[in-house]
């Protein structure tokens, strides 16, 4: 990403230069969206990951804090969340359920 900083200062005068740092401009904000979706698919499972989760855009978007305390306040927000619970009787969901598991692969899976 800095070469690409560094290429769009020396070349910002040249249009086409400009059109490709555009286009990887609109890649990069596909590629985190895709794997905002991938984690949250696999992190949120109850409703507390779900509050979590939520509050953490919301601050993310709508306030000036730095994005170092959400990462850090995430987990001690989650571990909080377990205690109460574990205080309270209720049960501490940890792990996400699997629902129907299909016999286990037996190639290695590839990823571009």
């Amino acid at each position: 990403m800095l070469i690409l900083s560094i290429l769009g200062m020396l070349f910002q005068d040249v249009p086409k230069v400009q059109a490709a740092l555009k286009g990887v401009h609109a890649a990069v904000v596909a590629l985190i969206i895709v794997a905002a979706y991938k984690i949250g698919k696999a992190s949120i499972m109850d409703i507390p990951t779900m509050l979590i989760a939520c509050i953490s855009v919301l601050l993310l978007l709508f306030t000036p804090l730095h994005s170092l305390y959400l990462i850090l306040g995430g987990p001690v927000a989650g571990v909080a969340i377990i205690a109460v619970k574990k205080v309270l009787g209720l049960s501490a969901q940890t792990e996400k359920q699997v629902k129907d598991q299909q016999a286990e692969l037996n190639y290695l899976e590839y990823y571009i």
